[in-house]
C-alpha cells in the first residue's frame, strides 16, 4: 500500500482521500436521489456511526475551537469538520425537504476513512510513503517576510524522510530540489493525504514555520501520525475521537484527581445505535 503525503503550508484544512470501501447493510442507509446522484441525510450518517452531528448555516465558517460534535457540515458547502479535522467534501451538501444531504461518495471516500481508518483495505500493510512537497521552482507558493512556502515544504519533507526510513518504510519524493512538478503529474502518482502546516499569512505562525526546530517537530509529528495509522489496521482499533482528547485534557488541566479512574478508550465504551452488521454489502461510489 502507498500513502502520498502533501506538505503545504498556506492551506487551512486537512483532507484525506484514501481509496476505501464502506460496508453497510441495505437497511442501514436511506439513499435519496438528487439529479441522478446518491445522497444520504446527515441524520442517517450520524445514526450509522453513532455520533452526534450538526449543520452550520450557509455562508458561515466552522470554527475549530468551537466544534462540539465529531461531525459538522456547512449548509450548501463542501466544508466539513470530521473528527476535528477540517475537510473538503467532493460535493457540497444539498438541502431537500428540510433535510441536509451529503453525497454517498463522500461518505465512502472522505468520512469513512477519517472515522474508521482501521477498516480501510490493507491499511496495516503500508510499505511505501510518497512525500509531495508543494510548489517549487518558479512557483514560490505563499510568500512571507521569512521565506517561501516551497522551501519550507521541501525542508519538512527532507526531515520526514529519514524518520520514516528508520521505521522500515520506503520513501519516494516527488521533488528533491527547487524545481516545479506539474499538478497533473503529482495527481497521477497516488491518492494524497493533505496536511496543514500553518498559515504563512499569519504573523505568529509564519515565525514558527521559519524556525528549523519547529519544522523538525512538525516532520516528526507527521511521521508519528503515519506510524499510528499503520497500527490501526494491525490492532483493528478505531482512532480516539478529538472530543475525547479534549475531554481528557480538560479534566487533567482543570480538575486532576489522582483517585479517579482513567477514561477508557472509545473502543471499550458502549456503542450508540450501531448497526447489527456492516459486512453485507459494499458502497461503490
Amino acid at each position: 500500500m502507498i500513502i502520498l503525503v502533501k506538505c503545504p503550508f498556506a492551506l487551512a484544512f486537512l483532507s484525506i482521500f484514501m481509496v476505501s470501501h464502506l460496508l453497510f447493510s441495505a437497511d442501514d442507509w436511506q439513499i435519496i436521489k438528487v439529479n441522478g446522484h446518491d445522497y444520504l441525510t446527515v441524520e442517517n450518517i450520524a445514526k450509522f456511526y453513532g455520533l452526534p452531528a450538526d449543520v452550520v448555516p450557509s455562508g458561515e465558517k466552522i470554527q475549530r475551537e468551537a466544534v462540539k460534535n465529531p461531525l459538522e457540515f456547512v449548509r450548501g458547502s463542501r466544508e466539513a469538520m470530521i473528527n476535528g479535522a477540517r475537510s473538503w467534501l467532493c460535493f457540497p451538501s444539498v438541502e431537500q425537504d428540510g433535510k441536509i444531504l451529503v453525497s454517498r461518495t463522500d461518505v465512502a471516500k472522505t468520512i469513512e476513512p477519517l472515522l474508521r481508518p482501521q477498516r480501510v483495505a490493507n491499511v496495516g500493510k503500508v510499505q511505501t510513503v510518497i512525500l509531495d512537497p508543494g510548489h517549487g521552482g518558479y512557483d514560490k507558493g505563499q510568500v512571507s517576510r521569512y521565506g517561501y512556502e516551497k522551501d519550507f515544504a521541501l525542508d519538512v519533507a527532507r526531515k520526514l524522510r529519514p524518520f520514516l526510513q528508520a521505521k522500515g518504510l520506503r520513501v519516494i519524493m516527488t521533488r528533491e530540489g527547487d524545481y516545479f512538478v506539474p499538478l497533473e503529474v503529482r495527481a497521477q502518482i497516488a491518492p494524497a493525504v493533505l496536511i496543514e502546516g500553518g498559515f504563512l499569512t499569519e504573523l505568529g505562525e509564519c515565525r514558527l514555520i521559519a524556525q528549523k526546530d519547529w519544522r523538525a517537530k512538525l516532520a516528526q509529528a507527521i511521521g508519528v501520525g503515519i506510524e499510528n495509522y499503520q497500527a490501526l489496521g494491525v490492532k483493528k482499533q478505531p482512532p480516539m475521537l478529538v472530543t475525547d482528547y479534549r475531554r481528557q485534557g480538560s479534566r487533567e488541566t482543570i480538575a486532576p484527581q489522582a483517585t479517579s479512574p482513567p477514561l477508557p478508550p472509545p473502543w471499550q465504551r458502549p456503542q450508540i445505535s450501531q448497526p447489527a452488521s456492516l459486512e453485507s454489502a459494499v458502497i461503490v461510489p
